[in-house]
């Protein structure tokens, strides 16, 4: 793991085996429990999660699903995160000033996305919002909101900042420019689920090339990326309790 080229290459491996297989593996331990006797098929049992018929269930394996992956890869990359800590004590106040700053700009980002969506008749959101906000109104909302605070922050910015940036960068040997354009797009392109949601990438493409140039920007500082990221799903959630409060629809 000293070899930064092969370390990466691991952690990709590994990481994004471990983060499908936890869902799986999570959605079969529920079925077996629950339907294995009853006549419900495990496909069957699946698309009632898909489709959002048991937002409990959803919320716990979106909860589930992060565990295995974030054991394996803070060892894998524990070497990083201890030299990235140091670093960030010994610039706190200008990686604060970085984060603040990067989660403005997202902010600003977000809402100028979704004036141009506007302008151009589109008041939908992405399957991904959808999901997420009526999770959030659900009574699977308390799992939900650790995964989409907490655990979605660190997973998300570890696979597609320290990770996939660290793989293009180390690697393959590319330009930061590159591999921000790398981490950006394999970012969005997963949170827009399939090919029907596609429109809807520039909802997330913006972001995370913002939140690409900070971490770049910030000596690669993966804390940088996670406060940003935490910063902004608190955000998105308070928002999305505000609006259902206030009786608006918005996505998260």
């Amino acid at each position: 793991l000293k070899n930064e080229k092969i370390k990466y290459v691991i952690a990709l491996v590994v990481g994004l085996a471990l983060f499908f297989l936890g869902s799986l593996l999570y959605m079969y331990a529920v079925y077996a429990v629950n339907n294995i006797n009853t006549g419900v098929s495990f496909e069957e049992y699946y698309d009632a999660i898909v489709k959002y018929k048991d937002p409990f269930g959803l919320s716990i394996m979106q909860f589930v699903s992060y565990i295995p992956f974030l054991l394996i890869i803070l060892f894998v990359l524990k070497d990083d995160l201890k030299i990235d800590l140091y670093e960030f004590k010994k610039n706190w106040k200008k990686f604060l000033q970085y984060a603040f700053s990067g989660f403005g700009i997202v902010i600003l980002t977000t809402l100028v996305v979704s004036l141009i969506y506007l302008s151009l008749g589109e008041t939908g959101t992405s399957e991904n919002e959808n999901i997420i906000t009526k999770v959030l109104l659900s009574n699977g909302a308390i799992p939900m909101i650790i995964s989409v605070v907490i655990l979605a922050p660190i997973a998300e910015e570890l696979l597609f900042r320290k990770i996939f940036f660290g793989f293009a960068e180390k690697t393959l040997n590319l330009k930061p420019w590159i591999a921000i354009v790398i981490s950006s797009l394999v970012f969005a392109v997963i949170h827009v689920s399939d090919a029907e949601n596609i429109k809807y990438i520039f909802q997330y493409l913006p972001v995370a090339v913002v939140m690409c140039i900070i971490y770049h920007y910030s000596n690669n500082n993966i804390y940088v990326a996670i406060l940003i990221h935490m910063f902004n799903n608190a955000f998105a959630v308070i928002t999305t309790y505000l609006a259902e409060l206030l009786g608006v629809e918005i996505g998260i």
